[in-house]
């Protein structure tokens, strides 16, 4: 027989339909599309709110985080320094005093009116008054050793309420190891209402409580209405701990008015209260 002749068999396996594999491009059977894009994605595309911690919104800042672009730390230029200025918190000074000083309100209302009088001034502005107080302190110790400077600037200091100037040698004096510039004193100039509070307190506190105190000598005027004394301790003061400081340290002080004779002067510092010696 030949081939053609022969019947034809037939395989089961080969006449059931073929399932349709699915694309693999296309979506799964039974799975939404949506589902598949999603799952697509890649990971660097999702939103860096996922990263926190649950339940924190991606805008919210932690606490005590500072925001970033200099936010936190105030910037150079004035407004950073202003910034810085504002948050720096305020140091705890006392009120400036309010009104005249109980010396000059006393020489307004009493001193004025008694010189018109005795000086025979017309005018109440042609009276004599105080310009200036100069408090000036010599150490010779500072030669030798600088904490003596240092010491005479804090008993100067607290005595005035002013910074003191350090005062410096002008020339070489080769007798007493003297050298150009070599600091051997400090000052303080004072004026206004500090003058006029150190006179009062120089004159109702500090002289009553030097040793021996029998009043001021008359004498000490330099011939122009200025008037200049000598403290040998500066403990008479009550500004200053005799404990605090290792030596005894002197001054003078110096009175500077607009008296264009000494008799004025004189009027004028009797009647503010100097007890000068009859």
């Amino acid at each position: 027989m030949s081939q053609e002749d022969q019947p034809k068999t037939t395989d089961p396996k080969a006449d059931q339909p073929q399932a349709e594999k699915p694309k693999a491009q296309g979506p799964k059977a039974g799975q939404p599309q949506a589902e598949e894009q999603k799952a697509q994605e890649p990971k660097a595309d999702q939103p860096k709110g996922e990263k926190q911690k649950a339940g924190r919104p991606q805008g919210e800042k932690q606490k005590g985080q500072q925001p970033k672009g200099g936010e936190g730390k105030p910037g150079k230029g004035k407004q950073g320094k202003q910034k810085a200025a504002e948050e720096k918190p305020a140091e705890r000074r006392p009120p400036p005093p309010s009104g005249p000083a109980r010396l000059a309100k006393r020489y307004r209302e009493e001193v004025v009116p008694e010189l018109i009088s005795r000086l025979g001034v017309k005018n109440p502005l042609g009276a004599p008054h105080l310009t200036k107080v100069v408090l000036n302190m010599g150490v010779g110790k500072a030669k030798q050793d600088q904490k003596f400077m240092k010491e005479a600037q804090f008993v100067l200091r607290s005595v005035s309420g002013q910074q003191p100037v350090v005062t410096r040698a002008r020339k070489s004096v080769s007798g007493f190891g003297l050298r150009v510039g070599v600091p051997i004193g400090c000052m303080v100039t004072l004026r206004g209402r500090m003058m006029y509070e150190f006179m009062d307190r120089l004159i109702s506190i500090v002289l009553p409580r030097i040793r021996d105190f029998r009043g001021l000598s008359s004498d000490s005027f330099d011939g122009h209405g200025n008037y200049s004394l000598g403290i040998k301790e500066h403990i008479v003061f009550p500004e200053v701990d005799p404990d605090g400081t290792e030596s005894i340290y002197g001054m003078d002080v110096t009175i500077c008015t607009t008296a264009k004779t000494d008799p004025a002067a004189l009027e004028l510092l009797t009647l503010l209260g100097m007890p000068f010696r009859q």
